[in-house]
């Protein structure tokens, strides 16, 4: 009777008590990521039985979406440099916009890029009266398609 009582309930404190301290962690993980802390997991050796499993699947989940940002800084490094050679992985479901969103930039870069290119080779061979296509691109791109049509222009009449 109440022998059962009493082992029940420390059963119960103690698993409370281990819950606490699951919370606690994952409080500590949100804080130290907030901070900027990416690499930091919980301590998974710190928890036992399912307890510690909850806490290595939180750290994997977690880990998998520090690696999808690692990964879209490094393809964003590469087309800071103008090399545009690399992809971002493609990505599914909803983490699909990542991977729209770099394909887009890619496109653009790629583009102005090659409008670029274009009127320089023009103008490399003496033809000073080709004309980027301002409307194909908007912001600073269009800006500078404008500028290097200012400068053909000038050229051109010169």
């Amino acid at each position: 009777g109440n022998d059962e009582v009493t082992q029940l309930l420390r059963s119960m404190q103690r698993m409370q008590a281990q819950l606490q301290s699951v919370m606690a962690a994952q409080g500590e993980l949100a804080r130290q990521h907030d901070a900027g802390s990416l690499s930091y997991r919980m301590d998974e050796s710190a928890f036992p039985g399912d307890y510690g499993r909850m806490v290595h699947e939180t750290n994997a989940l977690v880990g998998s979406h520090v690696q999808v940002q690692n990964r879209l800084i490094e393809v964003m490094k590469h087309y800071a440099r103008g090399d545009l050679s690399v992809d971002m992985d493609p990505l599914p479901g909803e983490k699909a916009a990542i991977t729209q969103a770099m394909d887009e930039t890619k496109t653009s870069l790629s583009a102005i890029n090659s409008e670029i290119r274009r009127l320089a080779t023009a103008a490399a061979a003496g033809d000073f009266s080709l004309r980027g296509d301002e409307d194909r691109f908007a912001y600073d791109f269009r800006d500078m398609v404008a500028g290097l049509n200012r400068l053909m222009q000038t050229t051109d009449q010169n």
